[in-house]
């Protein structure tokens, strides 16, 4: 059965309930092969103590989008971890919300490159990353 990537990113959201960027706020909006849509509200618990959205939700939301577009071009019996991701940081956001797209640059056998951008409510480009996807057999038990 094929999903729509907004049920995807519905099946999504319930999995990261209570995970990590579930805690921090992301929300995903769309999962699909080729691209993937999140966002996050920017409030007091994600900030840094000068009243800017911290790196780490921001890598935090890149990181995670990133590796839900992995997961969704696994095939049965695999499964994905991030091996490495760069992050560069753009400008500073303070209030509002900001949304993550990220998409495919290579999809291989054994590895996956997923670039992705974080704009603020104005559509400002404010964070950059570049991750790469580790594709390994699944655990028994834990997909």
């Amino acid at each position: 059965m094929t999903r729509s990537p907004q049920e995807a990113a519905a099946r999504a959201n319930e999995r990261i309930r209570g995970c990590f960027p579930g805690l921090v706020g992301m929300r995903f909006l769309e999962i699909s092969r080729d691209r993937v849509l999140a966002e996050l509200e920017v409030r007091e618990a994600v900030k840094q103590p000068w009243g800017i959205l911290h790196g780490g939700a921001i890598a935090t939301l890149l990181d995670t989008a990133a590796g839900a577009g992995a997961v969704a071009n696994l095939q049965r019996g695999q499964q994905s971890v991030t091996v490495e991701i760069k992050v560069n940081f753009i400008g500073p956001v303070r209030a509002g919300r900001v949304a993550v797209e990220a998409v495919p640059l290579h999809r291989g056998r054994s590895t996956m490159i997923w670039e992705g951008r974080v704009r603020d409510a104005q559509g400002r480009i404010v964070a950059a990353g570049l991750s790469t996807h580790m594709t390994l057999p699944a655990v028994p038990g834990t997909v």
